[in-house]
């Protein structure tokens, strides 16, 4: 499928058939810091009621521990989640058989739950339009930090669960996380849209704008900046900068 948008590059056209999005601060709104609290305080309860044997209070810093090691894992023929449970799974002296179904109840039964931290975003909604509008193949390009369960539940409070995605990365298929530049390049393959096709929309400044390591153009939503020290050391810079309203009219002043 050719889509009906180009970027104009040093007066060149570049034709672009897909649009990455990133979720959390692009696609919707949420107050990150609490909603995480809040959801390892639940996820510690739920294990204490499940036949969790070791102490509950120990699961937070361990989660986190584990995503951080998640984050940094670069084996290929690993999925992201394989990565966490590996070592969560001795970190916590629980095997993976017992821990992954009680992580796959939690998403159905209490995930819900820390809904109230998250928000859709009234301009998204006219975005997504005007993509499908051009043609172009449309991903959520989340970190893929949660199983697909959580990233399921998070586009819907977007309101976005009707939308016509190509691809939505989750700890099932993504072998690494971002910014490593197998991320971007594993969702190229898997749209077969090349690089220098895609554009990359999110807020933050080193994950999201590290597309551009592999290729991809990139758009840097500021309305809810995400900025971090590795921007200072490896500055990846964005091909385009502004909010949503500079997003859509990028959108309609391109369009072939």
């Amino acid at each position: 499928m050719t889509s009906n948008f180009s970027l104009t590059i040093n007066g060149t056209k570049q034709p672009i058939d897909a649009i990455l999005f990133d979720l959390d601060g692009t696609l919707i709104d949420l107050q990150e810091e609490d909603l995480v609290r809040h959801y390892l305080k639940l996820v510690a309860a739920f294990f204490a009621e499940n036949g969790y044997s070791s102490d509950p209070r120990e699961i937070p810093a361990k989660m986190l521990e584990s995503t951080d090691v998640m984050l940094k894992d670069t084996d290929p023929e690993t999925t992201t989640i394989e990565a966490f449970m590996e070592h969560f799974s001795k970190s916590v002296g629980h095997d993976s058989e017992f821990l992954i179904p009680l992580f796959d109840r939690f998403y159905v039964e209490r995930f819900d739950l820390v809904k109230h931290y998250t928000k859709p975003i009234p301009e998204i909604a006219s975005i997504v339009k005007k993509c499908e509008q051009l043609n172009l193949k449309l991903v959520v390009a989340t970190n893929p930090v949660f199983p697909e369960t959580a990233v399921l539940k998070r586009i819907e409070w977007g309101g976005l669960d009707e939308v016509n995605w190509s691809l939505i990365t989750s700890g099932e298929i993504m072998p690494v996380c971002k910014p490593h530049s197998l991320y971007f390049e594993r969702i190229s393959e898997m749209i077969d849209v090349h690089p220098s096709r895609c554009l990359f929309v999110g807020n933050d400044a080193y994950f999201d704008m590290s597309a551009k390591k592999v290729g991809m153009w990139t758009f840097l939503l500021d309305t809810h900046l995400l900025t971090r020290e590795e921007v200072l050391e490896e500055g990846p810079q964005p091909d385009f900068r502004g909010d949503y309203l500079d997003l859509k009219a990028l959108l309609s002043q391109s369009a072939n």
